[in-house]
This record gives structure tokens, sequence and C-alpha cells, in this order.
């Protein structure tokens, strides 16, 4: 039978171990222990002799301290080996954080070849997975929009040997030896948070802007949405959830901790909540590009689906009140415009407003919507905004209008000044068109 070169060298280092094992004592030199081998009883820090090293099999044959045994331990759980003497040197580089691990909050946190974000990325974190941590070292300041973030760039080791810098914001350092005395209080026990807390982490949260709507009598039905909220699940499944357009999160609720004035950071997250009042919180949360996101919530002053209703309600009403007006108005210079019960409309004899106000192709027929809203100072003069979404071409045109007793005025408002959806100021010289019934 014919042997590979693979094979062979593999065959000579078993029988190579099996004699190291046995009776050579000749060392190769000393290494540190980086990761603790507890099938071993060997803690990181520990200096051990080491006889073989392997590169086929990736791993040392090393002494274990105060017996004769021997055994193997992956390449990258032990420094490289070197003298007695300089290897007390060594386990003083490591003794700072002798004992400490990490875990890592979130997914996709990356180690870099050095210190500083703009560098390599050597690897990828996972949510839970846990590092050695080295040694602290000197690095560039992490920024989170104009602030700096806390924390250090530490020297890590990872489970399959990768080895760089990471940033301490989001990890959670602790000591091997302590940690299984760690004092981890879940949220949920009855005496953990006052009357006034517990009502901060049962409501449900909407982006203030919705709050800001509600005041203002101007929801904007196609930016509020039902699915962008804040939930730390206190009352329920026990997950923290954030969603919106700007920030997106989700992990298990274990308690907050408080960190300043009315400032809490939920525990093994890197999401903290100041209160405000009440009614009004501001959160901040680092994403997994290291950038600092913000955001301002208020809890509703009534449940948001009744919100969308009595809005929704406004609108039909809004219409219907044009549609029994009419239905059918007309004007000998602009044509002839029906407004239907099912928000559809139809336009004959548009063409002087071709193409200055209604675009070439629009066609005769389309969608009615109230999606504008009036300042104070425009509703004496007008009932309201409409917009005419025509099927031709799929272009909306809007107009501001004024139900008369023998009609109706419309205006054009390409030339008005809008601050969101609130018309503020109308057109200077308008097309002015009066249709009669």
């Amino acid at each position: 039978m014919k042997l590979n070169r693979k094979t062979v060298a593999f065959a000579l280092f078993i029988i190579s171990a099996i004699f190291a094992f046995t009776s050579c004592s000749k060392k190769i030199g000393y290494s540190v222990v980086l990761w603790s081998i507890p099938k071993e009883n060997l803690s990181d820090g520990t200096i051990v002799p080491v006889y073989i090293k392997s590169n086929i099999s990736h791993c040392y044959v090393i002494g274990i301290p105060d017996t004769e045994l021997k055994c193997e331990v992956p390449l990258w759980k032990i420094s490289e080996p070197t003298s007695k003497r300089k290897v007390v040197d060594v386990q003083k580089k490591y003794a700072e954080y002798q004992h400490y691990y990490a875990s890592v909050k979130r997914d996709g946190l990356p180690i870099r070849s050095e210190p500083q974000n703009t560098s390599r990325q050597i690897y990828r974190t996972r949510e839970g997975e846990i590092l050695k941590v080295l040694y602290k070292g000197n690095g560039a300041v992490v920024m989170a929009g104009n602030k700096p973030l806390e924390g250090d760039w530490l020297k890590v080791l990872t489970n399959d040997g990768s080895l760089g810098w990471c940033f301490s914001y989001n990890l959670n350092v602790y000591n091997e030896n302590e940690k299984s005395v760690q004092n981890v209080v879940a949220a949920k026990e009855e005496n953990l948070y006052d009357d006034y807390m517990k009502k901060i982490l049962s409501a449900t949260w909407y982006p203030e802007e919705y709050q800001t709507m509600v005041n203002q009598r101007h929801v904007d039905l196609e930016s509020i949405n039902p699915e962008y909220k804040f939930e730390t699940g206190y009352n329920s499944d026990g997950i923290v959830k954030m969603t919106s357009e700007k920030m997106n999160f989700s992990f298990p609720f274990n308690g907050i901790t408080k960190i300043g004035n009315r400032v809490y950071r939920f525990n093994d997250s890197n999401l903290t909540m100041t209160i405000r009042t009440s009614a009004s919180i501001f959160l901040q949360y680092v994403d997994e590009n290291q950038r600092q996101l913000t955001v301002n919530l208020s809890a509703l002053s009534e449940s948001i689906d009744t919100i969308i209703e009595r809005e929704t309600n406004r609108r039909i009403n809004e219409y219907g009140k044009i549609a029994s007006a009419g239905p059918t108005f007309s004007s000998s210079s602009y044509g002839k415009i029906n407004f239907y019960p099912d928000n559809t409309f139809s336009w004959s004899g548009y063409k002087l407003l071709t193409p200055s106000l209604i675009p070439d192709g629009a066609g005769g027929t389309g969608t009615v919507s109230i999606e504008y809203f009036l300042a104070s100072a425009l509703k004496s003069e007008y009932d309201g905004i409409l917009t005419l979404k025509f099927d031709g071409n799929g272009k909306k045109v809007s107009f501001l209008y004024k139900i008369e007793p023998n009609g109706i005025r419309l205006e054009d408002v390409q030339r008005a000044k809008f601050k969101d959806k609130v018309v503020t100021e109308k057109s200077t010289n308008p097309v002015i068109i009066f249709f009669g019934k």
C-alpha cells in the first residue's frame, strides 16, 4: 500500500508524541496559557513547558506543572514558546487581564488588525460569543457623532484563534472566577421597580412626531406606521424591541441599570434610555457600524388604532361633502369634473390647463385623496386641499378648495409654501378655477 506524504508525516508526529508523553524530557521552550483549559486544570496566565509543536495537527504538546503529565493543546491557546527567562516577561504582559473574558453584546462586532476603526477587519463576532481579553492598548478614539464612546481598545483572542483589537463599548468584560456569582436580577421581579418605572417599562412608545400630529390635528396617514414602536416586553414576552426607519433591534429584557440622572442602560446591551416625563423618553443606540443613533419617543395619549381610525373617518367625511355638493361641476373654460362616491373622479375639457398645471398624458380619470392640511391662517378662506392622481401618468395635482353655494372653487398650490404636509402660505398669482353646479 502506498502512503502519501501527509499520512507519513502524521504517523511520525504520533510516534513522536507518544515518545514525548512517555520518556522525552527535552523542551523546546516555555509558554503562557492564553485561554484556560479546565479539563487539565490550567487557567490562563499559567507558565507551561512545551515539548513538541506540530504544524500538521496544529497543536503543542505541553507539560502540566507539578506533575509528570503531558497533554495536547491547540496552537492558539498558548503563547509562542520562548526561554524560561523571557516567558516571565510574557506572563507579566497578560497579568492585568488574567482570568478576564468578554461576552459580545451584538452580532457583527468587528475585530481589527490595529486599535482603530479604519484598520482592516479580521473577524466579525456573533452575539453572545466569548472572547479572551489579553491586554489593553492605546488606540484611536471611537466617535459616536460628535461624542467619544466610553471604552478601551482591547487585544482579544477568539475561540478559533483569531487575534486582534476590539473596542470594549459593546463587550461585557468579566472575571471568569467571579461570573458564577454575578447578580443578574430578572426585571420581572415584583419588587424591582417602583410604580413610576413600571409605567415607563409597560408603555408602548411611538415616534414623538406622532403625538405632535395628534396635538396639531394633522395626522399624516402616509407616514404614521403602527409597527414603528418601542416595547420593553416588561408585561409580555420579555423582549426589548424597536422598529423604525432609523433604529431596529431586538434582545431579551434582563433589567436596567441607572447610570445617570434619569438615564438607564438596558443590561447586556448598548441601549440607553433617558426619561424626560412619564410620556416622553429619549433612546440612544449604537449599531453594528459603531454609529450612535438617537430617537425621541412618546407614549400616545390614546391608542394608535383610534388615531388612525379617526383621521380616516375625517377624510371620508370631508370628501363626502365634496361629492354630495356636486357630484358634477362644470366650467366653460376648464371642462367638467365629476367626484364619485368611491373616491374616483373624471375630468374632461381641461386642455387650457395642460401642460402648465396638468401634465401631458394625464388622461381623464383618476383617484381623489386628502393628503395635506391647512394652516390655521388659511382655514377661513378654504375648506381644505384636494389631491387628484391621474390614471394616465400617475401624476398628482393638488388644489386648495372652497365649496360655494353654487359650485366649488379650486386654486392650484404649485408655488404654495408647505411645512411637512401643511400648507402655510398660498401661491402667488395662482390659477383659480370656479366650477358651477
